[in-house]
């Protein structure tokens, strides 16, 4: 006779579930309960894609929607191949016996919404001929639970905005420059001056702090390499310098960014840095590279893109050298010494290519 043997059926859905049910579908559940997503493990590959197909094909004959994303579903029918193992008399754990049941498939229904566990349980089986008899059996044993549908119309969200391998983005950008003086070289650690031949202080130039307004634009390239990771690349122009508002600043940088995704948002803190390619003629040094970081935050901007506002700071590793411009005057240090960074916010949009599954 057939073994088959179901055990450890774990049900936290009631009759008052269905009582209610419609009740909870209204607050609580963003996708239709007939929407369903199905994974699968198993210590040989060859039985997951087995049991993946079939039950793919009893949604689909059973009416369900099986969606490519977890987070389009209701509902995820999860399965686990593994090995039927006994105790022999000592305790230890060796393979079933020829004439017993050699795999055993675990079963379980998951409710996206709450990632609540509804059941589980247990088949025995030796061979994949037998299983022709018992998936359709089994996939409705899993899913009985699954309330049904209100009548309404549900139209599923559509996240491809937020999951794609590749962008393009383009950007305005209004970086604020802060060149903090140093004391170096300076009079009393705040001027520049002048001095006679016997080194006598004739002339001070009192000096401040720099704060310049940077307008400009970035271009660049993301990869979104994880679902939860993204690299960026970026190409920057800024006008100005702190002598000549026409100035052209150019840079190239790159962002380490974690994805922070919900339905109507996609967050991403990041780190970055970036390297000057034109550096003003004002400075005898610059350095070489900045680093810092900031977060864009997204909202959907059709199906393949999004709008996004982006906050940074910046930190320039080095002091910055700029030529002391005040001629006779004041022509001593000859260079002086600020630490410079910038305080940024951008408004832009990425468009993407490739869907991710």
């Amino acid at each position: 006779m057939k073994k088959i043997l179901f055990f450890a059926v774990f049900l936290t859905l009631s009759a008052s579930l269905f009582a209610q049910g419609d009740d909870l579908l209204a607050e609580e559940h963003i996708y239709p309960n007939q929407f369903l997503f199905i994974e699968g493990t198993a210590d040989i590959s060859g039985h997951r894609e087995f049991f993946l197909h079939h039950f793919k094909l009893e949604a689909a004959a059973a009416g369900y929607t099986v969606t490519e994303l977890k987070e389009e579903a209701a509902y995820t029918f999860r399965f686990n191949v593994r090995d039927h193992m006994v105790e022999d008399r000592f305790g230890n754990l060796l393979p079933a016996p020829p004439d017993d049941n050699q795999y055993i498939i675990r079963i379980s229904l998951i409710e996206n919404t709450k990632n609540t566990e509804i059941l589980y349980f247990d088949f025995y089986f030796s061979t994949f001929d037998e299983m022709y008899e018992y998936n359709q059996s089994l996939f409705q044993m899993a899913t009985i639970y699954i309330p049904p549908d209100r009548k309404e119309i549900f139209i599923p969200v559509d996240t491809r905005w937020q999951n794609k391998w590749l962008y393009f983005f383009a950007s305005l950008d209004y970086p604020i420059s802060f060149y903090a003086l140093q004391p170096t070289g300076l009079q009393a650690g705040q001027a520049a001056y002048n001095k006679d031949s016997s080194d006598k202080i004739t002339q001070l130039q009192h000096l401040n702090h720099i704060i310049l307004p940077q307008p400009g634009l970035s271009l660049g390239v993301e990869l979104q390499f994880l679902r939860f990771l993204s690299l960026g690349l970026n190409f920057q122009l800024n006008l100005g310098d702190t002598k000549s508002a026409l100035f052209m600043n150019m840079a190239a940088g790159g962002q380490l960014k974690a994805n922070i995704k919900t339905e109507d948002f996609l967050l991403q803190p990041y780190l970055a840095f970036s390297m000057p390619i034109t550096v003003s003629p004002l400075f005898d040094e610059y350095p070489q590279f900045s680093a810092g970081g900031g977060f864009q935050a997204g909202v959907r901007g059709g199906s393949s893109g999004s709008f996004f506002v982006d906050v940074n700071f910046m930190y320039s590793l080095g002091d910055v050298f700029m030529q002391n411009t005040y001629g006779n005057l004041a022509p001593y240090p000859p260079q002086i010494h600020y630490n410079h960074f910038n305080f940024g916010v951008g408004i832009g949009y990425k468009f993407g290519l490739l869907n991710r599954k």
